[in-house]
């Protein structure tokens, strides 16, 4: 029986409690772990978790997949995916609900004087918000802790109206600069001398439908040279690019946008409604919403996006898509760089006996030249050499003379 501490409590041995998946005794430092992967919660929470009818935003941080260094394993974005399609099964239902809470603020709102902003987007491009939260695998997402699906909150909706709101008036006006007070009125001013609240009231956004997570991948290169390693001055292709997979809601997912205005007795229902749809049609189509949006993520559109029935039918039917299309990308090579002359900046072998090789900007694939020795030559020089062959890892190039 334990025994009972000075303020009262039971004094409980560290050594009766452990995870009967993991190991099965208390663990020391000079021990080597009995295992390569774990998942550092209990058994119970866990076998909660798998179930259909968890809430996915409190799986996804929880049943990561660590290895024995403490990093999340490579295959846990692609388990999230799969697990996010069962955990949504049974959103649908909930979001109604979430749907009619809304709907009746809405009215209420009305009946008391406000105009009502209602309006239903799709995912134009992918969609990725709170990509840099935190998350055992460093590439997050937000999620609504009551239901756990992607939302956006108001706050990163008004901030991106504002902005959508700047622009139009810097189109309008044909100045780049604009003054911080055409803002008071519908945004607010946040001015030490005279703060503001601003006259529309943004909601929090959700999806109107199931949504659908996929995978995407960015790809870092010269990773060395960015984190300023002495040994990497110069951003050369001699690095391999390290693929980083995250999450985004696909394309063709509906997202309900809401504000509300209090109209005054001097302003015009008219003008109010017609700025307001301006500043979102800026934000949908041109700031977009969530990350990544200068590389055209979150975009949104009216119509849902329809897939193509043909090439589904294509991947189901045949395990040839995939040869076809490398076939294809392979021919396009040879017609754009076979025979075709390049000055590249010399690399170095990594190892005695390989052969030179060559960098140039917007080539995919290491250029290998056809000495192994190039006198008067050093690394970073440059040189003349032409694409004579294309193998499936490097294009290879003999010097021109």
């Amino acid at each position: 029986m334990n025994e009972r501490n000075n303020n009262g409590y039971h004094k409980q041995n560290p050594n009766q409690f452990h995870n009967r998946s993991s190991y099965n005794k208390p663990y020391d430092k000079a021990d080597k772990p009995q295992f390569e992967t774990f998942i550092p919660i209990p058994d119970t929470t866990k076998d909660l978790l798998k179930s259909t009818k968890s809430n996915f935003g409190l799986y996804s941080p929880r049943m990561t997949v660590l290895g024995t260094d403490g990093k999340a394993s490579k295959d846990n974005i692609s388990e999230l995916m799969i697990q996010s399609r069962s955990c949504y099964e049974n959103v649908v239902s909930f979001l109604n609900k979430k749907k009619l809470v809304m709907n009746s603020y809405i009215q209420e709102a009305k009946s008391n004087g406000y105009i009502v902003y209602e309006k239903t987007m799709y995912t134009k491009t992918p969609f990725i918000s709170g990509l840099g939260s935190g998350h055992p695998t460093e590439t997050g997402m937000i999620l609504d802790r009551n239901l756990g699906v992607p939302y956006i909150p108001a706050s990163s909706v008004k901030g991106v109206c504002r902005l959508a709101y700047a622009i139009n008036e810097a189109v309008k006006t044909g100045n780049s600069i604009v003054d911080d007070s055409i803002f008071t009125k519908y945004f607010g001013s946040t001015s030490d001398k005279n703060p503001k609240r601003g006259e529309v009231i943004f909601l929090d956004v959700y999806p109107s439908e199931k949504p659908e997570l996929k995978l995407d991948i960015m790809n870092p290169h010269f990773q060395k040279y960015y984190n300023g390693d002495k040994d990497n001055t110069k951003p050369l292709e001699n690095e391999e690019p390290v693929p980083i997979n995250f999450l985004v809601v696909s394309e063709g997912c509906g997202f309900t946008f809401r504000c509300l205005y209090k109209l005054s007795e001097n302003e015009k229902k008219e003008d109010i409604e017609k700025d307001i749809e301006a500043f979102f049609e800026t934000a949908f189509t041109e700031v977009g919403f969530g990350g990544k949006t200068a590389v055209g993520y979150g975009r949104f559109q009216n119509e849902k996006i329809q897939k193509r029935p043909q090439i589904q039918q294509q991947r189901s039917n045949s395990g040839d898509l995939k040869e076809a299309l490398s076939k294809t990308y392979k021919s396009n090579e040879e017609l754009l760089f076979k025979g075709k002359e390049y000055e590249v900046s010399l690399l170095k072998p990594k190892k005695e006996g390989k052969k030179w090789r060559g960098s140039y900007p917007n080539v995919i694939k290491p250029i290998v030249l056809n000495k192994k020795e190039i006198p008067g030559k050093s690394e970073g020089d440059k040189i003349k050499c032409r694409i004579v062959n294309i193998s499936d890892d490097a294009y290879e190039a003999e010097i021109c003379e």
